[in-house]
């Protein structure tokens, strides 16, 4: 009986005959990464790397996703696993946990200049309602950021995925294990740790004091030098400004963008304009599109 439903195991049920993936064991587990390893079909950051695709499938499984699954909707981004977020709304309605959920269409987030998302848990009275906005896009540096395509090519569409990360992380944690959306985590800047260095723990391991340091022995006054004349050469006259810089002007929105990153960086309005005339330019409006990424790296960097 080719169709019959048999029971396996404790509580398994499969249909006889029937072809699962899903591994029993970690023999069999570390089996099928090695076999998916070699596989075009999978997602080229897997392809020969079977202990990545055994910890995917893994994390996957947590969640309640099948390895193929898994390999499709779990991604490494930033150094952490994190879940698409279509694949994650399809764990959180496959929980059960969902009575409804509704989200705006791209047009109705473009006329807001917000996305909203509205989800109802099981259980729960009060609604789980969490939305993102343009302004907070710009506060993030994520609207219309030319080093962020999506956010410039699918902006709305981004609005929308923020939205709805908030709603599902917040709402049901205990669904996701900790798993955090993957739009939300490939916009995070990557941090690098200051270096710091291991204090001496006993008074006999401090370093000796460099020559260049040490203090100078006093000097007797018939041995000062006699006061050299004063230098009554004409002064050389000071050099003109450099000519306005050609190309491309940057557009309103860069403008606004690089201000915003000055400022979080600490510089007020004065040591923006000395900063600009350093680079050649008596006004942020002169800035040219050859020199925009230059000049925002000089204020990210002093931040």
């Amino acid at each position: 009986m080719q169709n019959q439903l048999v029971r396996q195991g404790q509580q398994d049920i499969v249909r006889e005959g029937a072809f699962d993936l899903t591994p029993r064991s970690l023999s069999e587990a570390i089996q099928l990464a090695e076999m998916m390893g070699k596989s075009a079909l999978v997602p080229e950051q897997f392809r020969n790397k079977p202990g990545d695709i055994l910890i995917a499938v893994q994390y996957g499984a947590e969640v309640g996703l099948k390895p193929l699954q898994s390999l499709q909707g779990i991604a490494v981004i930033n150094g952490r696993p994190t879940i698409w977020g279509d694949a994650a709304l399809g764990v959180v309605l496959n929980s059960g946990l969902m009575e409804n959920y509704k989200e705006m269409t791209l047009e109705e987030i473009e006329a807001a200049g917000k996305a909203v998302f509205w989800g109802k848990r099981k259980g729960v009275a009060e609604p789980i309602v969490r939305e993102f906005s343009i302004q907070d896009a710009k506060r993030a540096h994520l609207w219309e950021n030319p080093r962020k395509s999506p956010w410039v090519e699918h902006k709305f569409r981004m609005l929308q995925m923020r939205a709805r990360s908030w709603g599902l992380r917040d709402g049901w944690a205990d669904v996701l294990k900790g798993l955090s959306i993957r739009e939300e985590v490939e916009d995070f800047e990557a941090i690098q740790a200051p270096h710091v260095l291991a204090m001496p723990r006993r008074k006999s391991e401090l370093p000796e004091a460099p020559p260049e340091y040490a203090q100078p022995e006093p000097v007797q006054e018939s041995a000062m030098p006699e006061e050299a004349p004063q230098n009554t050469e004409p002064q050389a006259e000071p050099q003109e400004q450099p000519a306005p810089k050609s190309g491309r002007k940057i557009t309103d929105a860069q403008r606004k963008r690089m201000y915003a990153i000055a400022r979080g960086a600490g510089f007020n309005d004065k040591e923006f304009e000395e900063t600009l005339r350093k680079e050649g330019y008596d006004s942020s409006k002169d800035v040219t599109m050859d020199d925009y990424d230059r000049v925002v790296k000089i204020f990210e960097e002093a931040h």
